[in-house]
């Protein structure tokens, strides 16, 4: 899969879910094709390539808003998120969404009858802030879009050895 990704960019990441973020705002092939034709075409290489079955995509100039598209796209769709749509686009989405949440925060979401994103944004910072505590920041930092470093860093290449007893 890294194969793949560096084969259309060199700046991507995977997430702890196993979800990949490609930044292809740069590429080449962008001056020839549209962000969704870029992104069928990734499609197809990871099909091809990985023998996986599906693969969905959210393209956003957000990260947090490509991710939560990806999400609505699965198994294997594609949905994007025109820019400057972003913010009508997180108000109408479910919360429970939103990635890294634990689940006293989920069910003080349910008890509070918060049901979109929207409605969590709209309370502002320092009634979601008393109401959720700490995590209260977190929940309305996601609410605004704000990616909050769920991820971790390309590093590398995993390598392993094992050496047998005998021959």
């Amino acid at each position: 899969l890294a194969e793949v990704m560096m084969a259309f960019t060199p700046a991507f990441d995977i997430d702890r879910r196993g979800g990949c973020v490609l930044d292809i705002s740069g590429i080449p092939m962008l001056r020839f094709l549209p962000p969704d034709q870029v992104a069928a075409r990734l499609q197809e290489e990871i099909r091809v390539k990985t023998g996986l079955k599906a693969a969905s995509v959210g393209i956003s100039h957000n990260r947090m808003v490509a991710g939560l598209l990806a999400q609505l796209s699965v198994p294997d769709g594609m949905q994007m998120c025109e820019s400057g749509t972003e913010e009508a686009l997180l108000d109408s989405l479910d919360v429970k969404l939103l990635p890294g949440l634990s689940s006293l925060c989920r069910e003080r979401l349910e008890k509070y009858g918060l049901k979109t994103i929207g409605q969590v944004r709209r309370l502002g910072r320092k009634a979601v802030s008393q109401r959720f505590g700490k995590e209260g920041e977190v929940l309305y930092g996601l609410a605004l879009g704000l990616e909050m470093d769920h991820r971790i860093e390309n590093t590398g290449w995993v390598e392993s050895e094992t050496v047998l007893d005998l021959d």
